[in-house]
């Protein structure tokens, strides 16, 4: 069962909502993606055995590294900050309405991933791919983050990065590879004239 935040009605004001929208959409996947990377994993668990495929193990996304906002500091994080989650809701465009009192805009907003494996290019692209699905397994679980919003497409485009090797830090020889993807979705705001 998804975690949501306490009932807030749809709030139709001159705002477009947009920080508003990525963080509520951050603390939904905070509260909830490691349960759902749970679900991906016991279902990947037996659909690795039928394939006989090699087993791939998802890691746990730490509370502290969700992030609102974009963040492109992260591809420079230490190995610690992963795997990581950012969110951001970056653009308002004007759209038709019929309504008197009450323009629609469209949101654009971002759910960036990255995940990491210690060696294997296989495993970074499984557990990539798992904290997708994940991701958007909690995103429609409430369409509306709570009530804020009228609607979250469930259509998101999705792009996963190549796959990247990068040392420890300049010190340190340990190296590891890492994996990133973007999903955007179209989100339906209501703001009043």
């Amino acid at each position: 069962m998804v975690n949501t935040l306490p009932y807030a009605p749809l709030a139709v004001d001159s705002s477009f909502s947009m920080e508003l929208v990525g963080k509520r959409a951050l603390w939904m996947l905070r509260e909830n993606l490691n349960d759902e990377l749970d679900a991906q994993q016991a279902k990947w668990m037996q659909l690795d055995g039928q394939l006989d495929l090699p087993l791939t193990s998802v890691e746990h996304f730490m509370v502290e590294n969700f992030y609102h906002g974009h963040r492109p500091s992260l591809i420079e994080a230490p190995v610690d900050r992963y795997p990581n989650c950012s969110v951001m809701a970056w653009q308002a465009t004007p759209q038709f309405s019929d309504f008197d009192q009450v323009d629609l805009f469209q949101l654009h907003m971002y759910v960036e991933l990255m995940c990491k494996s210690d060696d294997d290019e296989g495993e970074v692209n499984s557990r990539i791919q798992r904290s997708v699905d994940a991701t958007h397994a909690v995103v429609m679980a409430d369409r509306t983050l709570g009530g804020i919003i009228s609607d979250i497409s469930n259509t998101p485009s999705v792009l996963l990065t190549d796959v990247f090797v990068r040392s420890e830090s300049r010190e340190v020889s340990r190296r590891f590879i890492w994996q990133g993807a973007r999903m955007e979705y179209t989100i339906t705001k209501p703001t009043a004239l």
